[in-house]
């Protein structure tokens, strides 16, 4: 995420991983620090961590985030019928051996899935906010 969308008061971001390990948690957390994320306006508190897929999912529906981002696109049916807006990562998407979301024209880069109307599929973080950026 850049922190420029941060600084701007664009969003709110609660970060959220899936870690196995309290040393893994600390390193993203200093991850987060080397990056400038915090003093661009991530709080530490909204740095959360569970050890499973199942708490991603408990965590989100909690949350209930205006937009979720993840990479697993089983969570992302699961959380479909719950919250308004996902996107899933999948750099694959470009990739004409992927699933159903490729698509034939490769200066497209995000799109809306096939199926699940609330979920887009984008290549990168990047450009999913990008598109985002560009619906206004």
């Amino acid at each position: 995420i850049n922190a420029e969308y941060m600084g701007a008061n664009v969003c709110e971001l609660i970060l959220f991983m899936q870690v196995s390990s309290d040393a893994e948690e600390q390193r993203v957390r200093d991850g987060c620090e080397r990056c400038g994320l915090f003093g661009a306006g991530l709080m530490p508190c909204k740095v959360l961590f569970c050890s499973t897929s199942k708490g991603r999912e408990a965590i989100a529906r909690q949350i209930m985030p205006a937009l979720f981002i993840d990479v697993d696109m089983s969570l992302m049916e699961t959380l479909a019928p719950h919250l308004p807006h996902l996107a899933l990562i999948n750099p694959g998407l470009m990739d004409s051996s992927s699933s159903s979301c490729t698509t034939d024209a490769p200066d497209i880069r995000t799109q809306a899935h096939p199926v699940l109307r609330n979920l887009v599929v984008s290549y990168s973080v990047a450009d999913c906010i990008k598109s985002l950026g560009d619906k206004k």
